[in-house]
């Protein structure tokens, strides 16, 4: 018996060594992606417990978005993935995959510590910091590449010491819309997304000595950020006497202040061109 147990163990092994793990990899999870434009490159494929794979490093395109990875590890179960955690951009991101009776499959990813600048390239947009986000995805499908029709997620997003600028994007080349230079203390946001369609719940950011507050801010989500429509409530306040949110204080429309310093406006247009419109104190 001992010599059986010991021969099937050594089959086992044998067996696992040889398989051509990076092929089913390829196969099962690469084409899908590369059939939806969304190119990937693997540096290696090997073997890991609990049971799965770990790829090191990947690197990932979709169209000028270049993306690069220290290692992605899945963690398969019983005939379907169950996680993916990924070490990149000096941090970690954690997805737990499920499927629910209702509402099919789900994920659940926890993000850690996050500075983008330091992995992702967008050609035209700048983005550093340390973001951390929790994000709840359900209805879910791995076989489109869009959204799919009824799946919805609710997010929490925080984010410290972050830096914007260059151009975002837009529908055709050459068109995008400057955004300038801007530097962030803290940003805090909570919302949910539905049929092409964002609602930040609540969002506060402190920069260049402002604190800015929106209330329901409702996104549309177009094609393009010119045809992506926008409203909510929007809240302003300086929190000191630094020369730069005195200047762009004097740039807002005028409008009452509320208690607390606060100058409230109803936010308008689309994401290419936000328009505000005072909120008179009654």
């Amino acid at each position: 018996m001992t010599r059986f147990l010991i021969f099937a163990a050594l089959l086992l092994a044998f067996v696992a060594w040889l398989f051509p793990h990076r092929l089913l990899v390829e196969r099962v999870l690469i084409a899908p992606l590369r059939r939806h434009g969304i190119e990937v490159d693997i540096g290696r494929t090997r073997l890991s417990w609990p049971p799965g794979y770990e790829l090191a490093p990947v690197r990932v395109r979709v169209g000028s978005l270049r993306l690069s990875l220290d290692s992605v590890r899945i963690g398969v179960g019983l005939a379907r993935l169950r996680t993916i955690e990924v070490r990149a951009c000096g941090g970690r991101v954690a997805v737990r995959l499920q499927r629910t009776p209702r509402s099919g499959p789900a994920a659940r990813a926890e993000i850690e510590g996050i500075d983008p600048s330091s992995c992702i390239e967008t050609g035209s947009l700048t983005l550093a910091g340390r973001f951390g986000a929790a994000i709840d995805a359900r209805g879910l499908s791995w076989n489109q590449a869009a959204w799919p029709t009824g799946a919805s997620a609710s997010f929490r997003l925080d984010a410290r010491d972050g830096h914007i600028s260059g151009t975002l994007p837009a529908g055709s080349p050459g068109s995008g819309r400057p955004i300038g230079d801007w530097s962030f203390e803290r940003l805090h946001a909570e919302g949910r997304a539905a049929d092409h369609r964002l609602d930040i719940v609540r969002g506060v950011v402190r920069a260049q000595g402002l604190e800015w507050r929106a209330d329901s801010v409702k996104i549309r989500i177009g094609a393009s950020v010119a045809s992506s429509q926008m409203e909510g409530s929007l809240l302003v306040r300086p929190l000191g006497n630094a020369p730069r949110a005195k200047a762009i204080m004097k740039l807002l429309p005028q409008a009452s202040d509320t208690p607390g310093g606060w100058r409230h406006y109803r936010l308008a247009g689309t994401l290419a061109s936000p328009r505000l419109f005072p909120v008179q104190a009654p």
